[in-house]
């Protein structure tokens, strides 16, 4: 039975200045973010580690180094963990942007999966290019970690854990180094604990 853990990287300096950052290779670490990183590889060695996964974005990347460091394993990088893209709205900490972000959201939840933050990925494709990465890892024995981005999570898991809306996503803070625990029964994915909370 496979066991999937979906991780958010440690605090990053976009987070700090609340900037949109899902392309390049800017904004690291911080040093809790660093600290967080390593709290969450303490956290993963009781889990028993098979793959990590990471996106390639510097705090995704930085955050899985350390983790792999101390867990022992590779890291593989892959696309399908990148944030998802805020179209004109990159580089920027406007807060017409976010404004647009919490609007987009609105949308989402209203039933329209075209709508797009900036122009950028609608919720259709965001979940598109997660579902199949995902969908691949349900085969696998053992326990799959991805470290990605917490916008991404919350916008890409609902389609794809059975016991998990949109709302639900959208309701709760997804910070940096919680993580959310699925499980395959049958060939659906279902949550078990999201950022702490336990699912039914």
């Amino acid at each position: 039975m496979a066991r999937l853990i979906f991780a958010r990287h440690g605090e990053s300096t976009a987070n700090l200045s609340h900037t949109f950052a899902n392309r390049g290779e800017s904004h690291p670490l911080t040093a809790l973010g660093r600290t967080q990183a390593e709290d969450l590889a303490r956290r993963l060695e009781s889990v028993g580690v098979t793959r990590l996964f990471a996106s390639p974005l510097l705090r995704a990347r930085q955050t899985a180094d350390i983790v792999a460091r101390r867990l022992g394993v590779a890291v593989e990088m892959t696309e399908a963990l990148r944030e998802f893209d805020v179209g004109r709205w990159e580089g920027s900490s406007d807060q017409a942007g976010w404004d647009e972000y919490a609007a987009v959201h609105e949308r989402w939840l209203a039933g329209d999966d075209q709508a797009r933050v900036g122009g950028g990925e609608s919720l259709q494709e965001i979940r598109g290019r997660v579902s199949a990465f995902v969908r691949s890892l349900v085969a696998a024995e053992g326990t799959t970690t991805c470290i990605s981005h917490g916008g991404l999570y919350r916008a890409a898991l609902p389609g794809l854990l059975v016991n998990v809306s949109l709302e639900f996503a959208l309701d709760r803070p997804f910070q940096n180094a919680a993580w959310v625990e699925a499980t395959e029964r049958e060939g659906d994915l279902w949550c078990v604990e999201w950022c702490g909370e336990a699912v039914g």
